[in-house]
């Protein structure tokens, strides 16, 4: 399932979903209330498990899963270009043409395309630390780069899939 930066109930229905069963029983957080009888329903789209990092300080604060919402966009967007700034400015060493691959990135159709799926927001951070990792061999890069890919993977089922056997 792909999103739409038309079908942000989806996206809300998803983050409730995630919110209440992590807190009240977190052993059927991927038995989602859609096509039952059928078990693992949560795991058929995006889950976005890890973009619930962002979306509960917000939902606990006001109670409105529309405003924490639109909130996780924003910041999906202020960290989509910060990262991509923090990648140019590894590789060239430039504020300005930093600055300006940082905005591109961030109000890209691409990730416009895929709002509020955060995963796309820190790629620039996984490949940077990641090369980081592999250029230097400092274990604490590796660390993060591997931090990053598991956000990554919580928040997006195409960019961290396991293949998992649905038994109906």
């Amino acid at each position: 399932m792909t999103y739409y930066s038309a079908d942000p109930l989806d996206m809300i229905w998803h983050a409730l979903w995630a919110y209440d069963n992590l807190f009240t029983d977190f052993s059927q957080i991927f038995h989602g209330n859609i096509l039952y009888p059928a078990k693992y329903t949560f795991l058929l789209t995006d889950h976005m498990i890890g973009t619930m990092i962002f979306f509960i300080p917000f939902y606990l604060l006001t109670n409105n899963p529309v405003f924490a919402h639109n909130m996780v966009v924003v910041f999906q967007t202020i960290l989509s270009g910060i990262s991509m700034y923090a990648l140019s400015y590894y590789w060239t060493r430039k504020k300005l043409p930093s600055f300006y691959a940082g905005f591109i990135f961030a109000f890209s159709p691409v990730l416009l395309y895929f709002i509020a799926n955060l995963s796309l927001s820190v790629a620039p951070l996984y490949i940077l630390f990641l090369h980081k990792y592999l250029k230097g061999k400092k274990i604490i890069h590796g660390i993060i780069s591997a931090l990053i890919f598991s956000f990554i993977a919580l928040s997006s089922i195409y960019f961290g899939r396991n293949p998992i056997n649905y038994e109906y």
